[in-house]
């Protein structure tokens, strides 16, 4: 781990604090520093339209992660903007002093370094898993020869997989009835239809759903403009990290296609019905 006393007490890092929301910098901006947070944390976004009136978080950093290590061996403008979530204090040190600071502390920059590099495998093995688990999920998306409940299920079990999660739910919104959504999916059933109706704004998880209030819970509503359709619980026995909480947002907005066009040919097929009648 980095020796941040150390570093704080080197002279070559100064501090820096931000308010909550301001950029630490900007897409297209020169910025040469390398920053660790001692505090709070920082979303890296990326426009998503040419007006920049609008964000996708990429990835979040926290207490004692690092950010731009790229700035010690070029000065390109950045691809993505920088932004507190909360007042955020950081130590930087800017790339022009990174040789003097080898310089007179060769042991200590040696050592920095080989946190800084080894930080950044980590973060590559992470990046694969994700580059590769949204990639299986999206296969088996567009590979659908069928699209109905035992192949949604399919997914569901894939998502567990992924998620290394030992529980998966799945509530679907009653189309007619305020607040109340079907459980359709338990993982400890796999690939059977639920029937159990449920109220969302009364539900409990321990009761409703037999999770353990010691685990960890991470749910995802799936929505239409603001209209809530569906819902996902997943819960594990250790903590989701950020990276995790990403991945499973990411894996369930590429699935929520496949659950609307399933309405729509459910919606299609009942009316075909009724018209045979």
């Amino acid at each position: 781990m980095l020796d941040i006393n150390f570093l704080e007490n080197s002279w070559f890092f100064e501090e820096k604090t931000l308010k909550k929301w301001e950029l630490l910098f900007d897409e297209q901006e020169i910025n040469n520093n390398f920053y660790i947070i001692k505090s709070w944390k920082l979303n890296i976004e990326k426009y998503t339209t040419p007006l920049k009136d609008d964000t996708k978080i990429l990835a979040s950093l926290e207490k004692w992660d690092f950010l731009w290590e790229a700035s010690f061996t070029n000065s390109k403008p950045k691809e993505v903007l920088v932004k507190s979530v909360e007042n955020t204090k950081l130590i930087f040190i800017q790339a022009k002093n990174l040789d003097n600071f080898l310089e007179k502390y060769p042991t200590q920059t040696k050592n920095f370094l080989l946190e800084i590099i080894e930080t950044i495998n980590k973060r590559v093995n992470i990046w694969n898993k994700y580059i590769t688990s949204i990639y299986e999920i999206n296969k088996m998306v567009n590979n659908l020869q069928k699209i109905n409940y035992l192949e949604i299920f399919k997914i569901f079990e894939k998502i567990k997989l992924i998620m290394w999660v030992k529980f998966l739910i799945y509530l679907e919104k009653n189309p007619v009835i305020e607040n109340i959504f079907s459980y359709k999916y338990n993982s400890d059933f796999p690939l059977k239809i639920q029937n159990k109706v449920i109220d969302i704004k009364k539900y409990d998880l321990e009761k409703d759903f037999w999770i353990n209030k010691k685990c960890y819970i991470l749910e995802n509503d799936i929505n239409i403009w603001d209209d809530i359709l569906w819902k996902i619980i997943i819960w594990k026995t250790k903590e989701f990290s950020e990276n995790e909480k990403r991945l499973f947002l990411w894996i369930i907005t590429s699935i929520a296609w496949v659950i609307k066009q399933k309405e729509i040919f459910d919606e299609i097929r009942n009316k075909n019905f009724m018209q045979e009648k």
